[in-house]
């Protein structure tokens, strides 16, 4: 269908990674377009320990099972196209806001919406990254998430809902690198053009176009050098 095809942004020569320490943030991502098959299902989720597999299994709708399988499966390549070990995934951690980790070297963030996921990672800042699928909505209802100045913005734009949808994820992207989630809540997180800030805290911002019909951004604390999007190619889609 035309409504998943994506746009190339900026890809490895190789079809891979570059080596971490490059001041360079990587996304990986992937979508898919139909339910898999009971063969399929059981192929991907064997890829990942059995600890994840029954969280993965707490979701009731088969998209968000599939979406957190291949979120997982994301995070397992870039890490074995980076030297890591293929069980890396057993060491995955979680600090007390509930941010998974596996170890103080490299940060990563996950999100999926929708069909596609997204996973983001560096060993150069704190990342974050948040991916919505564009639907219509009351914007009214949120409007207490939003300063004065945001909110009429939004409301002047070309697209209020497209907008609406770039701040969003703005704000989820921050409050994911910062690693304290719902905790902060969405209005605490002002958005200025490509920065943010939260309290005392500049963050970088920058929206990341992989379909039309969705709005996806990452954040990070630190200046770095380039964003290396990339599609990780994970299509399990066999069965007819």
């Amino acid at each position: 269908m035309d409504k998943f095809k994506t746009t190339k942004i900026k890809t490895f020569q190789n079809g891979g990674l570059s080596i971490l320490g490059d001041s360079t943030i990587h996304v990986a991502y992937t979508f898919f377009t139909k339910r898999w098959s009971f063969f399929d299902w059981q192929i991907q989720i064997s890829q990942i320990p059995e600890t994840l597999q029954a969280q993965v299994c707490r979701y009731h709708r088969w998209q968000d099972r599939q979406a957190s399988v291949l979120g997982k499966l994301l995070m397992k390549n870039a890490l074995i196209q980076l030297g890591r070990d293929s069980d890396a995934l057993h060491d995955l951690k979680y600090t007390k806001y509930g941010r998974p980790y596996i170890n103080r070297e490299i940060d990563f963030n996950i999100s999926h919406s929708g069909q596609f996921i997204v996973c983001a990672f560096s060993d150069c800042c704190r990342v974050g990254i948040d991916i919505e699928e564009i639907k219509s909505l009351n914007l009214s209802d949120f409007q207490n998430e939003f300063s004065l100045k945001e909110y009429a913005g939004i409301e002047k734009a070309n697209d209020p809902m497209i907008s609406f949808y770039d701040h969003w994820t703005a704000k989820e992207a921050v409050i994911k690198s910062d690693g304290r989630g719902m905790q902060i809540p969405l209005k605490d997180v002002r958005i200025n053009s490509n920065s943010a800030y939260l309290h005392d805290k500049v963050y970088h911002i920058e929206r990341i176009k992989l379909n039309n019909a969705y709005c996806c951004c990452v954040a990070f604390d630190q200046e770095i050098k380039g964003l290396n999007i990339y599609d990780a190619g994970i299509k399990p889609e066999t069965s007819p």
